[in-house]
């Protein structure tokens, strides 16, 4: 169950125009913004658009400071339309009576918006579909902010979503940490305290399918991405044993496990990924040639799949990223990391077929 966050925040806008004149030269700040109401308000995600940005938000705020619109029940999905120089042009809220926190949004090829999240909300405000439990609340919105269809997707007990994209086809995927049995919208039985589940939809947000995959113990899926044969990697955790659907053992408290579903989410290949301590998967991106790269933080030295110590104190976190083939072998990998504490949060593709990483740092030089 979500509690609400008493602590007063605002969420801060920051980027960047990344121009280097020569090498090793910081990149300027081109312009930011501070956007918040008067409680939590949390940016959950990021969408350049041809004229601006959408940012979408979990917003605890009723009609203060930049946030015009009241609040529906406990907290809402929050979002907003910038133009390029970071000025607010429109926002909308989007809620019913309960709890509904917006985790992952993604551009449509309409020009709208897909939002995903999870809601404990029953038919009121925003919401045609009361929830079982705490479900998936998936929105889809055009481009000015009007909602072009919705449903809520979950079983009897606990889910929240963490990745939502349009696919290759038209429709959606959609996936997170699921609690439930089959109940509901769940057909699948649980693996243990919490497993991964997966929910693809056609254009309209209609069902597909669903495929929950777990162990033993507690699993959390944090990144999908969409392969170049057109189907799904899943990025997360596992403290599993094998056990369920888990074919490898831990090396560690918890290792990343990666999984690879051809396009109707049946499972081609599996990997446990780790050294002798904690070790997150927390982002996942395709690569041309079927495979992919997957971006976390590791608190290993080395040992098991680890090949570099970090480079902090022992149990300290580093980026850790990884390159695998179609198979789900280790190519190549890196550990990034100052003399403090560092945490990925996502990574993404960039035009010169590189990537870029996100996330935070206590490190100084």
């Amino acid at each position: 169950m979500d509690l609400k966050i008493n602590k007063s925040s605002t969420l801060t806008i920051i980027l960047m125009m990344i121009c280097f004149n020569s090498f090793g030269q910081a990149p300027d700040i081109e312009w930011q913004n501070t956007i918040g109401g008067n409680e939590f308000d949390a940016c959950k995600g990021i969408v350049e658009t041809p004229d601006g940005y959408f940012l979408g938000s979990l917003s605890y705020s009723g009609i203060s400071g930049d946030k015009t619109d009241v609040s529906n029940g406990l907290s809402d999905y929050w979002l907003l339309k910038l133009n390029k120089e970071g000025v607010i042009q429109w926002q909308n809220s989007y809620g019913g009576d309960g709890y509904d926190h917006l985790y992952t949004l993604g551009y449509c090829n309409d020009g709208g918006l897909i939002l995903g999240g999870s809601s404990s909300s029953t038919i009121s405000g925003d919401k045609t579909v009361s929830s079982l439990g705490q479900d998936y609340w998936l929105i889809k919105i055009d481009s000015i902010g009007n909602i072009q269809w919705q449903n809520s997707i979950g079983g009897s007990g606990s889910e929240q979503p963490y990745s939502v994209f349009q696919t290759s086809d038209g429709g959606f995927i959609i996936g997170g940490d699921s609690y439930s049995g089959i109940s509901g919208d769940k057909t699948q039985a649980s693996r243990g305290d919490n497993d991964y589940w997966v929910v693809k939809t056609d254009a309209s947000g209609n069902i597909e399918w669903d495929k929950t995959f777990g162990g033993s113990s507690v699993d959390f899926l944090h990144g999908i991405a969409q392969a170049a044969d057109g189907g799904y990697f899943l990025c997360g955790e596992s403290y599993s044993v094998i056990s369920g659907d888990k074919t490898e053992n831990k090396m560690g408290l918890n290792d990343i496990w990666i999984i690879k579903l051809n396009a109707f989410g049946v499972q081609e290949w599996q990997n446990t990924i780790g050294g002798n301590k904690d070790d997150y998967g927390a982002s996942v991106v395709a690569t041309v040639d079927n495979g992919c790269v997957i971006g976390g933080h590791s608190g290993s030295s080395m040992y098991g799949d680890k090949t570099e110590a970090n480079h902090g104190p022992v149990g300290t976190y580093d980026f850790w990223i990884l390159k695998l083939d179609e198979s789900g072998n280790i190519e190549w990998q890196n550990t990034i990391g100052g003399s403090g504490v560092e945490y990925l949060h996502v990574i993404s593709k960039t035009a010169d077929s590189g990537f870029i990483l996100g996330g935070s740092s206590t490190s100084g030089i």
